[in-house]
């Protein structure tokens, strides 16, 4: 299996790629090639180009929720005919702060995209040994670690987001799990927690994408890394809203043993 970071917020030196706000990543296993995310704009696109990697290939698109970092490069797609997209994310999605609303979604700047939702509310494989993780058992208090991620109802009235729409993968590789989550709003211990009872395979080999934990406090984050310990994982490769106090603690608190990426636009492992 090999991945490929198409879309992330950090660059390393290097020519051609650029680096955007949101993720995006190109996964290919032995018989079956994901496009993971696609960032909010063309970023996603270019950067795959100048890598040589075919994304119009991909057997599926998959995307994680409806917040337009993650989404709003569907727009650069020419092919759409396998893309495994939440209903639920094309609800009207907002940020509130200090009384101010701002739309983060794709209920308004995608809606032509409405017609690919899909009503997902069970984990399903979508390829042999490739699972969707949906709806989330929420078994810890470690989510939703960002306060004011909402939605607005049909009559106005604005709720928390429940973040329905999140859709994970885990993959069955002979090392074990591969967890890869987009923004891990639900949490991530929540979601590796999910993986293994999905997928009936306890070994977490390793876990990509974001955490969301930039807005956590020290406590939170310390509290989080303790229980994620506890999965003895291998690898974590990790960056967009992890924020860097978090992977600076992780790498602190994990050991050596533990191998730790700061992700960024065009890394790719074997």
């Amino acid at each position: 299996m090999k991945i490929v970071t198409l879309c992330e917020n950090r660059l390393e030196p290097c020519f051609q790629l650029k680096a955007s706000h949101g993720l995006s990543l190109f996964i290919e296993t032995d018989d079956y090639k994901i496009l993971y995310d696609v960032g909010q704009d063309n970023v996603f696109y270019e950067n795959a180009k100048a890598l040589g990697i075919d994304i119009e290939g991909a057997d599926a698109v998959v995307v994680s929720h409806g917040h337009l970092d993650h989404a709003g490069g569907l727009r650069y797609l020419k092919d759409l005919k396998n893309v495994i997209i939440s209903a639920d994310s094309f609800r009207e999605k907002v940020r509130v702060h200090n009384n101010e609303k701002m739309d983060i979604g794709i209920s308004k700047k995608l809606s032509e995209f409405r017609c690919l939702g899909k009503d997902i509310s069970n984990s399903f494989q979508i390829h042999k040994g490739v699972w969707c993780i949906a709806n989330v058992n929420l078994s810890s208090p470690y989510q939703c670690m960002e306060k004011g991620l909402c939605e607005k109802q049909s009559d106005g009235v604005i709720t928390d987001d429940s973040f329905s729409d999140e859709l994970n993968l885990a993959i069955e590789t002979p090392d074990g799990l591969y967890v890869i989550s987009g923004c891990a709003h639900k949490g991530v211990i929540n979601i590796l927690k999910e993986a293994q009872k999905i997928t009936g395979i306890n070994k977490i080999h390793t876990f990509i994408g974001g955490m969301h934990l930039n807005f956590a406090d020290e406590t939170q984050i310390h509290d989080v890394l303790l229980e994620l310990k506890k999965f003895n994982i291998s690898r974590y490769v990790v960056g967009h809203c992890t924020g860097f106090d978090a992977i600076y603690m992780m790498k602190t608190m994990m050991g050596s043993e533990t191998e730790i990426v700061n992700n960024y636009v065009g890394y790719s492992f074997t």
